[in-house]
């Protein structure tokens, strides 16, 4: 039997922010557009970085207590959230870049037979948009993205509900992501996962949950063998 991972899998699904794209610039410029519409101080570009994976609400709310310096009333984050929600709309791939080799590794991956399927903490309404606009939506057959804190990664609910959608066993799946809720949602759904470390997670933290295997660059994708133990 081969002992590429990819040989072992009929499904590869990947994380979206971090992963296929590097979406921080425009995630950090609405956010820094949200908090000076509020009076507030913006925050450098690597302090938000650090607020991402957790889906757009708990992004808001962490930029908004470290400008505040305390967790927002109900009537604040409100408008923290539509002033972000407005003005993301507008950029989220203004300033955003697709990782390198991300297109050219799709292309190999449905090549070679792979179900393609993006599973994000992202909003649908800003997830669709920006595949489309960074020109990836094309190679995927399934998009999830949570609609409510139950689907949020880490939970496993989006990888089971594409299991269920596609007639396959966990197993058969695998999940690339560049966070530790990445690698917790895969390991409670029963699913291989690998961990990427050029994302937004720190590599200590990634190589910390022990994923299946880790990658540098998604290139390392399609060659990435598994590990002795797995």
């Amino acid at each position: 039997m081969s002992d590429r991972m990819l040989d072992q899998v009929k499904v590869v699904a990947l994380d979206l922010d971090g992963t296929l794209v590097d979406t921080a610039p425009d995630l950090a410029g609405a956010v820094n557009k949200m908090l000076n519409s509020l009076g507030l101080s913006t925050l450098p570009i690597a302090e938000v970085v650090q607020m991402v994976g957790d889906g757009t609400e708990m992004l808001v709310r962490r930029a908004v207590t470290k400008s505040l310096g305390h967790p927002p009333s109900a009537d604040v984050f409100e408008l923290a959230m539509d002033q972000f929600n407005a003005k993301y709309a507008t950029q989220v791939f203004a300033e955003s870049r697709v990782y390198p080799g991300v297109p050219e590794t799709l292309r190999a991956l449905s090549s070679s037979g792979h179900f393609l399927a993006v599973i994000t903490n992202k909003p649908i309404r800003f997830s669709i948009p920006l595949l489309n606009r960074a020109g990836l939506a094309e190679y995927f057959g399934r998009f999830l993205c949570a609609t409510s804190s139950l689907d949020r990664k880490p939970s496993p609910a989006m990888i089971q509900d594409l299991c269920r959608h596609l007639g396959l066993r966990a197993s058969e799946l695998l999940l690339v992501g560049d966070s530790r809720q990445d690698i917790e949602a895969a390991r409670a759904a029963g699913c291989r996962v690998v961990g990427a470390t050029y994302g937004y997670g720190a590599e200590d933290v990634i190589r910390g949950c022990e994923p299946d295997g880790v990658i540098t660059a998604i290139t390392e994708l399609t060659e990435l063998k598994m590990q002795a133990n797995s």
